[in-house]
This record gives C-alpha cells, structure tokens and sequence, in this order.
C-alpha cells in the first residue's frame, strides 16, 4: 500500500491526463492505493497502474504530480443484534433440501392429481401432527420387517415413503415445519 510522500511512476496505460511514466506523489495515506512491485506482481489501482519510484527524480523527468486523496470512506455498519441469524440455516442444506423435495413431489407429482402450491397454508396443524405419526409409525414398521437381504442402513430413519420414495423422515420434517408455519400464522391473527 502507499504511504503519504511515496513517489510513484505511472507503469499502466495512459488514462484521464495520466500517462505511462508520469510520476506522482502520494498526497496521503490511501488504503485503496495499492503498491505494485510486491513480491514481482503488478497490483492495479481503479484500473490504473503504479510502481514505487526511485527517492530521487529521474533524469529528464519535469516534476512529480500529486495525487489527490481519496474521499475518506464511512465504517460500514450493521446492528444485527437481537436480530436472528438466518444463516445458521445454512449449516443443514440437506435437510432443507429434502423437505423441498417432499414439497416439490405433491406440487408436480402427486396421482392422481399435484396439489397447488401453497395449498397446505390454513390447513389444521393437527392434521400435519396426525401425518408425522403416520410417517413415523410407517417407518417402524417397515423397519421391523423381514427383509432379505440385510439393509445396508440400520434404523426406521432411513425408511423411504412407498409412494414418494423419499425418506419418512423428510416427510416428518416438511410435515412438521408445515404445521408451526400454519400455528405461528394462526397465533397472529388471533393476537
């Protein structure tokens, strides 16, 4: 980075009354004026080139210019505090995907007839809760049953829905995010 008083040669294309082999002087400290010959790569300015130059002017060199300062720029700020933190949502991008999916199959898939989008909004969340113990008890039972040969995976939770295919526990999930959207929705209008 540049510093105020360092002597800088123009090494770029020619741009706005700047010219290659101008050389400058930093009027001050400016974080965005990035120095050039670090470590032997060129590192540009706005699209504007630059080089340290020697302490001393070159022979046949008129002058230095001086650079303007940049505009000091505000501290961004944001107060998020008390606020939830939406993207803890994205430590679980399976999960999120696989009740998308449950919701994506009754949209587009569904025999004999898809469901419209939106349609499970103002449905009784018992009748979502009644949908989890038959999804769950689904899974149990074909967990228990004889199949040859042994599954690779132990456990009801990864007992697929017959219909859809997909697992009991996305069903589960879907179902129960349906329910607390339509309680969370019915606790307001009734605030």
């Amino acid at each position: 980075m540049f510093k105020r008083g360092d002597r800088v040669e123009r090494i770029g294309n020619d741009y706005d009354g700047m010219f290659v082999g101008d050389f400058y002087i930093v009027a001050e400290d400016q974080q965005h004026f990035h120095a050039v010959l670090l470590e032997g790569k060129e590192y540009p300015y706005d699209g504007v080139k630059f080089k340290l130059a020697p302490p001393a002017m070159p022979k046949g060199t008129l002058g230095f210019h001086t650079i303007p300062a940049a505009a000091p720029t505000p501290a961004g700020r944001k107060d998020d505090s008390g606020k939830l933190d939406m993207t803890l949502l994205d430590d679980m991008p399976r999960a999120l995907a696989a009740v998308v999916e449950v919701m994506q199959w009754a949209v587009t898939k569904k025999k004999p007839t898809p469901y419209d989008r939106g349609s499970w909004l103002g449905v009784h969340a018992d009748r979502y809760r009644a949908a989890i113990q038959r999804h769950d008890r689904a899974a149990c039972e074909q967990h228990s049953a004889v199949k040859q040969p042994p599954k690779k995976h132990v456990g009801p939770r990864f007992e697929q829905d017959d219909e859809t295919k997909l697992l009991h526990l996305a069903h589960v999930a879907c179902s129960a995010m349906m329910a607390l959207e339509n309680t969370l929705r019915e606790m307001e209008r009734n605030a």
